[in-house]
């Protein structure tokens, strides 16, 4: 009966290891290193965390080598779930998997190392940090991914690289901006697959704060849900591209996807149009009506705004 006790407090301190004994490493989290080589043949890592990562509090810098190996990568999801506050990326990293950091709670601030040359923002980047507050996007990047900013509920201000090409859909969704200016260098893009909007649907839906948005974007459409339930958006600037402006958009089962890109917009009073009276009447805004249940969706606030032409304030 003694030896089967023992045996069975082995077992347990096995699966659960308490932490009763030095060198139990219980609920803790590690460093992963996956190495891997380029076209090149050259060795770098993909970075990563596992275990318990919850217990990786405060300020943290993720690595830039190990073992005399450039960390070039973060895996997907690679960091998600700890309860660091600021976050620095080495500029060693030129590429960063899809959520690498969401779901990370108390994180406030992200941190590129100055040189880096990261071209990619990518899709939930860091979906769910509802405490970020200050991310300088770096000038290199051309895309921002879907979602790469979703519920960042503490993020008021975010500037945009000259140099941005798309916006994914719901990128900065549920976020806090006041004010945004998207550069001339947003376009549509055309690829093999399709149509790419130089800004997506919903991008910056239910951004209850924004009062502000110039659009200096090369764009022809503005897509459903874009500018959607921003109730406090006062004045908008448009370029001279733009051919039209989308209402609600549903999928093949009839369900709402996206309201009409500028649907609930109570406070929007002005627009400043870069191009003529000409131009403008020649945009496509769609407008009709559509209910959803005890919603209403619709473009009006577009079609009884005051225009400004030139963009003269």
């Amino acid at each position: 009966m003694k030896k089967f006790t023992v045996i069975l407090i082995a077992l347990i301190m096995s699966l659960f290891c308490l932490p009763l004994f030095a060198g139990c490493s219980a609920f803790s989290f590690s460093e992963d290193f996956e190495l891997k080589y380029d076209e090149e043949d050259n060795p770098y890592y993909v970075y990563s965390l596992s275990g318990w990562t919850n217990k990786l509090v405060g300020e943290y810098t993720i690595p830039s080598d190990h073992d005399g190996v450039p960390v070039t990568e973060i895996a997907t999801q690679g960091l998600i779930m700890t309860r660091i506050t600021r976050l620095t990326i080495p500029n060693t990293v030129t590429k960063i998997g899809n959520a690498a950091f969401a779901y990370n709670y108390a994180l406030e601030e992200i941190v590129f190392e100055e040189g880096t040359e990261i071209e990619e923002i990518p899709q939930g980047f860091c979906g769910y940090d509802r405490a970020l507050k200050s991310i300088e996007i770096p000038a290199t990047v051309k895309t921002i991914g879907a979602m790469a900013f979703l519920y960042c509920e503490e993020l008021e201000s975010a500037t945009l690289p000259e140099g941005l090409v798309t916006i994914g859909s719901r990128a900065f969704n549920y976020t806090a901006l006041k004010e945004i200016t998207i550069p001339a260098s947003v376009r549509d893009v055309e690829t093999e697959e399709g149509r790419i909007c130089g800004i997506g649907y919903g991008a910056f839906h239910t951004c209850e704060k924004l009062t502000v948005a110039t659009i200096n974007a090369q764009i022809a459409e503005i897509p459903s849900g874009a500018f959607g339930y921003c109730p406090a958006l006062e004045k908008i600037y448009l370029p001279s591209t733009l051919k039209k402006i989308h209402g609600a958009l549903f999928d093949e089962e009839g369900k709402l996807v996206y309201g009409h890109a500028f649907h609930y917009n109570s406070s929007l009073k002005d627009i400043y149009f870069a191009g003529t009276a000409e131009q403008w009447n020649a945009v496509a805004v769609e407008n009709e009506p559509a209910e959803v249940q005890t919603a209403k969706y619709d473009n009006s606030a577009i079609v009884n705004a005051t225009l400004h032409y030139g963009n003269a304030q």
